[in-house]
Protein backbone atom coordinates (compact mmCIF):
# COMPACT_ATOMS: atom_id res chain seq x y z
CA UNK A 1 0.00 0.00 0.00
CA UNK A 2 1.25 3.44 -0.80
CA UNK A 3 2.09 5.70 1.95
CA UNK A 4 1.59 9.36 2.38
CA UNK A 5 4.13 11.31 5.17
CA UNK A 6 2.39 14.46 6.22
CA UNK A 7 5.14 16.52 8.21
CA UNK A 8 3.83 19.70 10.39
CA UNK A 9 5.10 22.47 9.16
CA UNK A 10 5.16 26.58 9.90
CA UNK A 11 6.15 29.37 7.69
CA UNK A 12 6.62 32.31 9.26
CA UNK A 13 4.06 33.37 11.45
CA UNK A 14 1.31 31.31 9.41
CA UNK A 15 0.77 27.92 10.72
CA UNK A 16 1.50 24.99 8.13
CA UNK A 17 -2.45 23.45 7.56
CA UNK A 18 -1.80 19.44 7.71
CA UNK A 19 -5.15 17.41 7.40
CA UNK A 20 -5.56 14.06 8.46
CA UNK A 21 -6.25 11.33 5.06
CA UNK A 22 -8.72 9.06 4.63
CA UNK A 23 -7.28 6.42 2.35
CA UNK A 24 -11.02 5.38 1.23
CA UNK A 25 -11.16 8.56 -0.35
CA UNK A 26 -10.30 8.61 -3.97
CA UNK A 27 -8.40 10.62 -6.16
CA UNK A 28 -8.81 13.84 -7.82
CA UNK A 29 -6.21 15.54 -10.86
CA UNK A 30 -5.15 18.47 -11.26
CA UNK A 31 -2.47 20.10 -12.55
CA UNK A 32 0.91 21.11 -10.59
CA UNK A 33 4.08 22.96 -11.10
CA UNK A 34 7.57 21.34 -10.24
CA UNK A 35 11.18 22.46 -8.91
CA UNK A 36 14.01 20.41 -9.04
CA UNK A 37 17.27 21.10 -6.67
CA UNK A 38 19.17 21.83 -10.38
CA UNK A 39 18.89 22.42 -13.32
CA UNK A 40 17.15 19.28 -15.48
CA UNK A 41 14.66 19.24 -18.28
CA UNK A 42 11.69 18.16 -16.92
CA UNK A 43 9.07 17.88 -19.17
CA UNK A 44 4.84 17.53 -17.79
CA UNK A 45 3.46 16.40 -21.82
CA UNK A 46 0.29 14.84 -20.24
CA UNK A 47 -2.59 15.74 -17.47
CA UNK A 48 -6.08 14.58 -17.05
CA UNK A 49 -8.45 15.42 -14.24
CA UNK A 50 -11.72 14.66 -12.89
CA UNK A 51 -13.68 17.32 -10.73
CA UNK A 52 -16.95 17.05 -9.48
CA UNK A 53 -18.16 20.68 -8.06
CA UNK A 54 -21.30 21.19 -6.87
CA UNK A 55 -20.86 25.30 -6.00
CA UNK A 56 -19.47 24.61 -2.44
CA UNK A 57 -17.07 22.29 -2.40
CA UNK A 58 -14.85 20.38 -5.07
CA UNK A 59 -13.33 17.34 -5.50
CA UNK A 60 -10.38 16.82 -7.44
CA UNK A 61 -8.18 13.46 -8.80
CA UNK A 62 -4.63 14.63 -10.36
CA UNK A 63 -2.44 13.05 -11.69
CA UNK A 64 0.08 14.16 -13.80
CA UNK A 65 2.60 12.39 -16.66
CA UNK A 66 6.35 13.36 -16.38
CA UNK A 67 9.67 12.76 -17.17
CA UNK A 68 13.53 14.29 -16.74
CA UNK A 69 16.50 14.59 -19.05
CA UNK A 70 18.14 12.37 -15.98
CA UNK A 71 16.77 10.78 -12.83
CA UNK A 72 16.41 13.69 -10.23
CA UNK A 73 13.83 14.01 -7.25
CA UNK A 74 11.72 16.95 -6.99
CA UNK A 75 9.31 19.15 -5.27
CA UNK A 76 5.53 19.23 -7.47
CA UNK A 77 3.50 22.13 -5.88
CA UNK A 78 -0.25 22.40 -6.73
CA UNK A 79 -2.09 25.91 -5.26
CA UNK A 80 -5.68 25.47 -4.12
CA UNK A 81 -8.09 28.87 -2.55
CA UNK A 82 -8.73 26.97 0.72
CA UNK A 83 -6.96 23.73 2.73
CA UNK A 84 -7.33 21.00 0.78
CA UNK A 85 -7.93 17.21 2.79
CA UNK A 86 -5.68 15.38 0.51
CA UNK A 87 -6.14 10.89 0.46
CA UNK A 88 -4.92 8.58 -1.96
CA UNK A 89 -6.75 7.57 -5.54
CA UNK A 90 -7.70 3.91 -5.92
CA UNK A 91 -4.94 2.41 -7.90
CA UNK A 92 -7.56 1.94 -11.02
CA UNK A 93 -9.38 5.49 -10.07
CA UNK A 94 -8.68 6.43 -13.72
CA UNK A 95 -9.53 2.57 -15.28
CA UNK A 96 -13.15 3.59 -13.60
CA UNK A 97 -13.32 6.82 -15.14
CA UNK A 98 -12.41 5.52 -18.43
CA UNK A 99 -15.19 3.02 -17.53
CA UNK A 100 -18.24 5.53 -16.75
CA UNK A 101 -16.97 7.24 -19.88
CA UNK A 102 -17.69 4.59 -22.16
CA UNK A 103 -20.53 3.33 -20.40
CA UNK A 104 -22.41 6.33 -21.18
CA UNK A 105 -20.75 6.65 -24.80
CA UNK A 106 -18.99 10.12 -24.20
CA UNK A 107 -16.63 11.24 -27.18
CA UNK A 108 -15.14 14.25 -28.65
CA UNK A 109 -16.46 14.93 -32.14
CA UNK A 110 -14.60 15.32 -34.98
CA UNK A 111 -14.86 17.42 -38.46
CA UNK A 112 -15.14 14.70 -41.35
CA UNK A 113 -14.56 16.67 -44.72
CA UNK A 114 -17.93 17.20 -46.85
CA UNK A 115 -17.40 16.27 -50.50
CA UNK A 116 -17.64 20.10 -52.09
CA UNK A 117 -19.10 21.59 -49.08
CA UNK A 118 -16.90 24.95 -47.91
CA UNK A 119 -17.55 23.95 -44.05
CA UNK A 120 -17.08 20.54 -42.37
CA UNK A 121 -19.99 18.26 -40.65
CA UNK A 122 -19.92 16.93 -37.26
CA UNK A 123 -19.42 13.55 -36.71
CA UNK A 124 -18.82 10.85 -33.98
CA UNK A 125 -14.88 11.06 -33.58
CA UNK A 126 -12.55 9.04 -31.10
CA UNK A 127 -13.62 8.02 -27.70
CA UNK A 128 -12.33 10.01 -24.42
CA UNK A 129 -9.20 8.29 -22.97
CA UNK A 130 -7.56 8.37 -20.10
CA UNK A 131 -4.01 7.26 -20.28
CA UNK A 132 -1.67 6.06 -17.63
CA UNK A 133 1.74 5.08 -17.66
CA UNK A 134 4.15 3.09 -14.46
CA UNK A 135 3.38 4.88 -11.59
CA UNK A 136 6.76 6.93 -9.30
CA UNK A 137 7.18 5.77 -6.08
CA UNK A 138 6.38 6.93 -2.53
CA UNK A 139 4.07 10.33 -1.94
CA UNK A 140 5.89 12.64 0.62
CA UNK A 141 3.05 15.03 0.74
CA UNK A 142 3.31 18.43 2.67
CA UNK A 143 0.32 21.05 2.64
CA UNK A 144 1.04 24.95 3.40
CA UNK A 145 -0.46 27.95 3.80
CA UNK A 146 2.17 30.75 2.18
CA UNK A 147 1.64 34.58 2.72
CA UNK A 148 3.93 35.68 0.10
CA UNK A 149 6.61 34.30 -2.65
CA UNK A 150 9.84 35.11 -0.78
CA UNK A 151 8.40 32.62 2.24
CA UNK A 152 7.67 29.78 -0.15
CA UNK A 153 11.27 30.25 -2.04
CA UNK A 154 13.06 30.05 2.26
CA UNK A 155 11.19 27.07 3.07
CA UNK A 156 11.94 25.29 -0.34
CA UNK A 157 15.46 26.20 -0.10
CA UNK A 158 15.34 24.70 3.84
CA UNK A 159 13.80 21.15 2.46
CA UNK A 160 16.68 20.82 -0.40
CA UNK A 161 19.52 22.18 2.70
CA UNK A 162 17.22 18.99 4.73
CA UNK A 163 17.25 16.59 2.06
CA UNK A 164 21.39 17.08 0.85
CA UNK A 165 20.34 18.51 -2.40
CA UNK A 166 22.29 21.42 -3.74
CA UNK A 167 20.19 24.70 -2.64
CA UNK A 168 19.66 27.60 -5.15
CA UNK A 169 16.97 30.42 -5.28
CA UNK A 170 13.85 30.42 -7.11
CA UNK A 171 14.06 31.42 -10.76
CA UNK A 172 12.39 34.88 -11.93
CA UNK A 173 9.44 32.31 -13.34
CA UNK A 174 9.13 30.36 -10.61
CA UNK A 175 8.80 33.22 -8.05
CA UNK A 176 6.19 34.87 -10.74
CA UNK A 177 3.71 31.88 -10.96
CA UNK A 178 4.23 31.46 -6.87
CA UNK A 179 3.68 35.14 -6.03
CA UNK A 180 0.94 35.34 -8.59
CA UNK A 181 -0.75 32.83 -6.92
CA UNK A 182 -0.73 34.54 -3.33
CA UNK A 183 -1.97 37.94 -4.82
CA UNK A 184 -5.02 36.25 -5.55
CA UNK A 185 -5.73 34.86 -2.81
CA UNK A 186 -4.52 31.07 -3.53
CA UNK A 187 -2.34 30.79 -0.51
CA UNK A 188 -2.58 27.08 0.18
CA UNK A 189 -0.46 24.86 -1.22
CA UNK A 190 0.23 20.63 -1.09
CA UNK A 191 4.14 20.10 -1.86
CA UNK A 192 4.64 16.28 -3.00
CA UNK A 193 8.02 15.15 -3.52
CA UNK A 194 8.41 12.77 -6.10
CA UNK A 195 11.32 10.74 -8.09
CA UNK A 196 11.86 11.56 -11.73
CA UNK A 197 12.96 9.25 -14.40
CA UNK A 198 13.97 9.28 -18.24
CA UNK A 199 11.37 7.76 -18.84
CA UNK A 200 7.79 8.89 -19.03
CA UNK A 201 5.78 7.83 -15.80
CA UNK A 202 2.80 9.00 -14.23
CA UNK A 203 2.56 10.49 -11.07
CA UNK A 204 0.18 8.24 -8.76
CA UNK A 205 -2.91 10.30 -8.45
CA UNK A 206 -3.92 11.90 -5.04
CA UNK A 207 -7.92 13.22 -4.44
CA UNK A 208 -8.12 16.54 -3.41
CA UNK A 209 -11.21 18.15 -1.66
CA UNK A 210 -11.98 21.45 -0.64
CA UNK A 211 -14.39 24.47 -0.13
CA UNK A 212 -14.60 26.63 -3.16
CA UNK A 213 -17.31 28.95 -4.28
CA UNK A 214 -16.03 28.26 -8.21
CA UNK A 215 -15.02 25.84 -9.99
CA UNK A 216 -11.11 25.78 -9.72
CA UNK A 217 -8.23 24.21 -11.90
CA UNK A 218 -4.88 25.05 -12.10
CA UNK A 219 -3.23 25.87 -15.18
CA UNK A 220 -0.91 28.10 -14.94
CA UNK A 221 1.88 26.44 -12.89
CA UNK A 222 1.88 24.04 -16.00
CA UNK A 223 3.99 27.11 -17.84
CA UNK A 224 6.95 26.17 -16.09
CA UNK A 225 7.30 23.42 -17.84
CA UNK A 226 7.03 24.97 -21.12
CA UNK A 227 7.46 22.89 -24.40
CA UNK A 228 3.72 21.05 -25.91
CA UNK A 229 1.40 19.08 -24.10
CA UNK A 230 -2.23 17.50 -23.73
CA UNK A 231 -4.45 18.96 -20.93
CA UNK A 232 -7.87 16.93 -20.66
CA UNK A 233 -10.66 17.62 -17.34
CA UNK A 234 -13.55 15.55 -17.10
CA UNK A 235 -15.85 17.39 -15.02
CA UNK A 236 -19.50 16.42 -13.53
CA UNK A 237 -21.58 19.09 -11.78
CA UNK A 238 -25.16 20.93 -12.17
CA UNK A 239 -26.25 21.20 -15.98
CA UNK A 240 -26.32 25.30 -15.80
CA UNK A 241 -22.79 25.11 -14.89
CA UNK A 242 -21.60 23.57 -18.38
CA UNK A 243 -23.71 26.85 -20.44
CA UNK A 244 -20.16 29.09 -19.05
CA UNK A 245 -17.47 26.34 -18.94
CA UNK A 246 -16.64 26.60 -22.99
CA UNK A 247 -16.23 30.65 -22.45
CA UNK A 248 -14.36 30.40 -19.24
CA UNK A 249 -11.97 27.57 -20.81
CA UNK A 250 -11.22 29.99 -24.01
CA UNK A 251 -9.66 32.66 -22.12
CA UNK A 252 -7.24 30.33 -20.40
CA UNK A 253 -5.26 29.89 -23.49
CA UNK A 254 -3.86 32.49 -26.35
CA UNK A 255 -4.03 30.45 -29.11
CA UNK A 256 -6.08 26.85 -29.93
CA UNK A 257 -9.25 25.82 -28.53
CA UNK A 258 -10.64 23.46 -26.11
CA UNK A 259 -12.46 20.76 -27.68
CA UNK A 260 -15.70 19.59 -25.88
CA UNK A 261 -16.97 16.14 -25.90
CA UNK A 262 -20.51 14.75 -25.52
CA UNK A 263 -22.12 15.27 -22.48
CA UNK A 264 -23.76 12.51 -20.23
CA UNK A 265 -26.06 12.59 -16.86
CA UNK A 266 -24.74 10.14 -14.46
CA UNK A 267 -26.08 9.14 -10.56
CA UNK A 268 -24.30 9.64 -7.37
CA UNK A 269 -23.48 5.75 -7.14
CA UNK A 270 -21.86 6.27 -10.48
CA UNK A 271 -19.40 8.43 -9.25
CA UNK A 272 -18.55 6.65 -6.19
CA UNK A 273 -16.47 4.17 -8.38
CA UNK A 274 -14.68 6.90 -9.25
CA UNK A 275 -14.18 8.67 -6.39
CA UNK A 276 -16.86 7.99 -3.30
CA UNK A 277 -16.58 11.85 -2.00
CA UNK A 278 -17.62 13.05 -5.22
CA UNK A 279 -21.32 10.79 -4.71
CA UNK A 280 -21.59 12.50 -1.55
CA UNK A 281 -21.29 16.25 -2.63
CA UNK A 282 -24.37 15.35 -4.78
CA UNK A 283 -28.20 14.55 -4.22
CA UNK A 284 -29.58 13.30 -7.38
CA UNK A 285 -28.19 13.21 -11.26
CA UNK A 286 -25.21 15.75 -12.46
CA UNK A 287 -24.09 16.11 -16.27
CA UNK A 288 -20.43 14.54 -16.90
CA UNK A 289 -18.30 16.03 -19.98
CA UNK A 290 -14.88 16.01 -20.96
CA UNK A 291 -12.84 18.92 -22.30
CA UNK A 292 -9.12 18.38 -24.15
CA UNK A 293 -7.16 21.27 -24.92
CA UNK A 294 -3.39 19.80 -27.39
CA UNK A 295 -0.55 22.82 -27.51
CA UNK A 296 1.64 24.90 -26.23
CA UNK A 297 1.62 24.81 -22.63
CA UNK A 298 1.91 28.43 -21.86
CA UNK A 299 -1.67 29.23 -20.14
CA UNK A 300 -3.05 32.95 -19.68
CA UNK A 301 -4.51 31.78 -16.37
CA UNK A 302 -6.38 29.18 -14.64
CA UNK A 303 -10.05 27.91 -14.73
CA UNK A 304 -12.48 29.97 -12.26
CA UNK A 305 -16.23 29.71 -12.88
CA UNK A 306 -18.20 30.80 -10.41
CA UNK A 307 -21.78 29.42 -11.15
CA UNK A 308 -23.39 32.37 -9.23
CA UNK A 309 -21.58 35.27 -10.28
CA UNK A 310 -23.01 37.57 -13.19
CA UNK A 311 -22.06 37.01 -16.52
CA UNK A 312 -21.66 39.65 -19.67
CA UNK A 313 -22.48 38.66 -22.77
CA UNK A 314 -21.51 41.41 -25.62
CA UNK A 315 -23.40 40.81 -29.33
CA UNK A 316 -23.89 37.15 -27.74
CA UNK A 317 -20.22 36.60 -26.86
CA UNK A 318 -19.22 36.18 -23.04
CA UNK A 319 -16.97 37.98 -21.16
CA UNK A 320 -16.18 35.27 -18.66
CA UNK A 321 -13.07 37.86 -17.29
CA UNK A 322 -15.35 41.16 -16.68
CA UNK A 323 -16.31 41.44 -12.91
CA UNK A 324 -19.54 43.51 -12.93
CA UNK A 325 -20.80 45.07 -10.02
CA UNK A 326 -23.99 46.39 -8.54
CA UNK A 327 -25.56 49.50 -7.33
CA UNK A 328 -28.76 51.02 -7.00
CA UNK A 329 -30.25 48.47 -8.65
CA UNK A 330 -28.02 49.34 -11.98
CA UNK A 331 -24.76 47.10 -13.23
CA UNK A 332 -21.72 48.89 -13.43
CA UNK A 333 -19.64 47.17 -16.19
CA UNK A 334 -16.18 47.45 -17.43
CA UNK A 335 -15.79 49.61 -20.15
CA UNK A 336 -12.95 48.25 -22.03
CA UNK A 337 -14.58 45.12 -21.95
CA UNK A 338 -17.74 46.08 -23.09
CA UNK A 339 -16.51 47.91 -26.35
CA UNK A 340 -13.87 45.18 -27.31
CA UNK A 341 -17.06 42.94 -27.68
CA UNK A 342 -18.00 45.25 -30.01
CA UNK A 343 -15.03 45.58 -32.16
CA UNK A 344 -13.76 49.07 -30.90
CA UNK A 345 -10.39 49.55 -29.84
CA UNK A 346 -9.65 51.00 -26.16
CA UNK A 347 -6.68 52.66 -25.75
CA UNK A 348 -5.88 55.01 -22.20
CA UNK A 349 -5.10 58.62 -22.48
CA UNK A 350 -2.61 59.50 -19.37
CA UNK A 351 -1.91 62.86 -20.19
CA UNK A 352 -6.00 63.56 -19.74
CA UNK A 353 -7.03 60.83 -17.67
CA UNK A 354 -9.30 59.73 -20.16
CA UNK A 355 -10.70 56.21 -21.69
CA UNK A 356 -10.85 56.31 -25.41
CA UNK A 357 -12.98 53.89 -27.57
CA UNK A 358 -12.38 54.16 -31.71
CA UNK A 359 -14.05 52.71 -34.56
CA UNK A 360 -14.22 53.23 -38.12
CA UNK A 361 -18.27 53.50 -37.59
CA UNK A 362 -21.16 52.61 -35.81
CA UNK A 363 -24.13 50.89 -36.88
CA UNK A 364 -27.22 50.93 -34.55
CA UNK A 365 -30.97 51.45 -33.61
CA UNK A 366 -31.56 54.67 -30.89
CA UNK A 367 -34.82 55.87 -29.84
CA UNK A 368 -36.27 59.07 -31.39
CA UNK A 369 -35.76 62.60 -30.04
CA UNK A 370 -33.62 60.46 -27.15
CA UNK A 371 -31.07 62.87 -25.64
CA UNK A 372 -28.10 61.82 -27.65
CA UNK A 373 -29.11 62.19 -30.84
CA UNK A 374 -28.45 65.91 -30.98
CA UNK A 375 -24.74 64.47 -30.46
CA UNK A 376 -25.34 62.08 -33.08
CA UNK A 377 -26.42 64.73 -35.22
CA UNK A 378 -23.65 67.20 -35.11
CA UNK A 379 -21.13 64.96 -36.17
CA UNK A 380 -23.04 63.61 -39.47
CA UNK A 381 -24.87 60.49 -38.38
CA UNK A 382 -27.76 59.41 -40.62
CA UNK A 383 -31.26 58.47 -39.31
CA UNK A 384 -33.84 56.29 -40.61
CA UNK A 385 -37.20 56.04 -39.06
CA UNK A 386 -38.44 52.92 -38.48
CA UNK A 387 -42.26 52.15 -37.19
CA UNK A 388 -41.65 49.72 -34.33
CA UNK A 389 -41.03 50.52 -31.13
CA UNK A 390 -38.49 49.75 -28.45
CA UNK A 391 -38.93 50.01 -25.00
CA UNK A 392 -42.42 51.80 -25.78
CA UNK A 393 -40.70 54.18 -27.95
CA UNK A 394 -40.31 54.85 -31.54
CA UNK A 395 -37.05 54.15 -32.71
CA UNK A 396 -34.89 55.21 -35.77
CA UNK A 397 -31.96 53.15 -37.62
CA UNK A 398 -28.54 55.39 -37.17
CA UNK A 399 -25.61 54.93 -39.31
CA UNK A 400 -22.21 56.70 -38.64
CA UNK A 401 -19.66 56.10 -41.30
CA UNK A 402 -16.70 58.15 -40.55
CA UNK A 403 -14.12 57.43 -37.95
CA UNK A 404 -15.85 57.05 -34.35
CA UNK A 405 -13.92 58.57 -31.47
CA UNK A 406 -15.88 58.38 -27.85
CA UNK A 407 -13.76 59.69 -25.11
CA UNK A 408 -14.75 59.30 -21.24
CA UNK A 409 -12.82 61.25 -18.78
CA UNK A 410 -12.51 58.78 -15.24
CA UNK A 411 -12.81 62.36 -13.24
CA UNK A 412 -16.37 64.60 -12.97
CA UNK A 413 -15.59 67.73 -14.98
CA UNK A 414 -17.19 71.33 -14.55
CA UNK A 415 -20.39 71.72 -16.15
CA UNK A 416 -22.36 74.95 -16.65
CA UNK A 417 -26.30 74.37 -15.93
CA UNK A 418 -29.12 77.12 -15.55
CA UNK A 419 -31.04 76.90 -12.17
CA UNK A 420 -34.29 78.15 -13.12
CA UNK A 421 -35.42 78.67 -9.51
CA UNK A 422 -32.15 81.04 -9.35
CA UNK A 423 -32.18 81.98 -12.34
CA UNK A 424 -28.82 82.01 -13.08
CA UNK A 425 -25.89 79.59 -14.42
CA UNK A 426 -24.48 77.84 -12.00
CA UNK A 427 -21.37 75.25 -12.55
CA UNK A 428 -21.70 71.57 -11.11
CA UNK A 429 -19.38 68.46 -11.72
CA UNK A 430 -20.52 66.31 -13.83
CA UNK A 431 -19.30 62.75 -15.75
CA UNK A 432 -19.10 63.31 -19.52
CA UNK A 433 -18.54 61.21 -22.51
CA UNK A 434 -16.99 63.31 -25.92
CA UNK A 435 -18.40 61.63 -29.17
CA UNK A 436 -16.13 63.27 -31.59
CA UNK A 437 -15.35 66.27 -29.31
CA UNK A 438 -19.23 66.51 -28.59
CA UNK A 439 -19.84 66.59 -25.04
CA UNK A 440 -22.96 64.15 -23.70
CA UNK A 441 -23.49 64.44 -19.55
CA UNK A 442 -23.36 60.70 -18.24
CA UNK A 443 -24.25 61.47 -14.77
CA UNK A 444 -25.45 64.99 -13.48
CA UNK A 445 -25.65 64.44 -9.28
CA UNK A 446 -28.01 67.16 -8.91
CA UNK A 447 -30.14 66.12 -12.21
CA UNK A 448 -33.66 64.17 -10.94
CA UNK A 449 -33.43 60.56 -10.87
CA UNK A 450 -30.42 60.63 -11.47
CA UNK A 451 -28.18 56.78 -11.70
CA UNK A 452 -24.84 55.75 -10.86
CA UNK A 453 -21.71 57.24 -11.42
CA UNK A 454 -18.78 55.70 -13.37
CA UNK A 455 -16.06 54.70 -11.54
CA UNK A 456 -12.64 53.16 -11.20
CA UNK A 457 -12.42 49.99 -9.53
CA UNK A 458 -9.18 47.86 -8.97
CA UNK A 459 -7.76 49.99 -12.36
CA UNK A 460 -10.44 49.37 -14.25
CA UNK A 461 -12.65 52.25 -15.78
CA UNK A 462 -16.78 50.97 -15.04
CA UNK A 463 -20.11 52.22 -16.56
CA UNK A 464 -23.44 52.29 -15.83
CA UNK A 465 -24.66 49.14 -18.51
CA UNK A 466 -27.48 51.90 -19.27
CA UNK A 467 -25.42 54.30 -20.79
CA UNK A 468 -24.89 51.80 -23.59
CA UNK A 469 -28.82 52.26 -24.43
CA UNK A 470 -29.17 55.87 -23.79
CA UNK A 471 -25.88 57.08 -25.74
CA UNK A 472 -25.00 53.99 -28.11
CA UNK A 473 -28.57 52.68 -28.69
CA UNK A 474 -28.03 49.57 -27.30
CA UNK A 475 -30.35 47.24 -26.05
CA UNK A 476 -29.43 45.82 -22.62
CA UNK A 477 -31.26 43.19 -20.84
CA UNK A 478 -30.58 41.07 -17.26
CA UNK A 479 -31.56 37.53 -17.81
CA UNK A 480 -32.35 36.15 -14.17
CA UNK A 481 -32.84 32.36 -15.31
CA UNK A 482 -29.06 32.35 -16.62
CA UNK A 483 -27.64 35.24 -14.43
CA UNK A 484 -26.20 36.88 -17.63
CA UNK A 485 -26.11 40.77 -18.57
CA UNK A 486 -26.90 41.07 -21.99
CA UNK A 487 -25.82 44.24 -24.36
CA UNK A 488 -26.61 43.78 -27.75
CA UNK A 489 -28.18 45.27 -31.17
CA UNK A 490 -24.95 47.45 -31.20
CA UNK A 491 -22.25 47.40 -34.08
CA UNK A 492 -19.25 48.75 -33.98
CA UNK A 493 -17.00 47.94 -36.97
CA UNK A 494 -13.46 48.36 -38.36
CA UNK A 495 -12.95 49.14 -42.36
CA UNK A 496 -11.47 46.36 -44.09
Amino acid sequence: MTRLFLPKIILGLTALVVLSLCVSLPAAQADRGIIVPDPVRVEEPGQTAFIAFNGREEILLLGTDVKAARATAALQFTPFPSPPEAALAPEDAFARLQELLTAHHVFYWKKAKGAGSPEATLGEGEPVKVLSHQKLGLHDVTVVEVRDAARFAAWVQNYFRKQGWPVRALTAEEEAVVAGYCRRGLKYFVIDRVELKETLRSVPPLTFRFATPALYYPLKVTNLFGGEGEAQLVVCGEEHLFARLPAFLATTVPSGRWEESTRAAVAPRELARVAPGAAKLFAGEQELQAFRYRGKLSFRGDLWVDPAAPLLRVGGQACPEAVLHQEKGAWLVPARDVFAGLNAKVSWDAKRREVVAAASGLHSRVPKNSAANSVWEAIGATFESWAEEYLGKPVGHMIVNSPLEIRFPVDPRPVPVYDPAAKKTRTRPCYLAYVNGRRYVLYDPAAPGNRVAPRVVNGRFYLPAGVFADLLGAEVTWDNATGELRIDRLRFWQKA
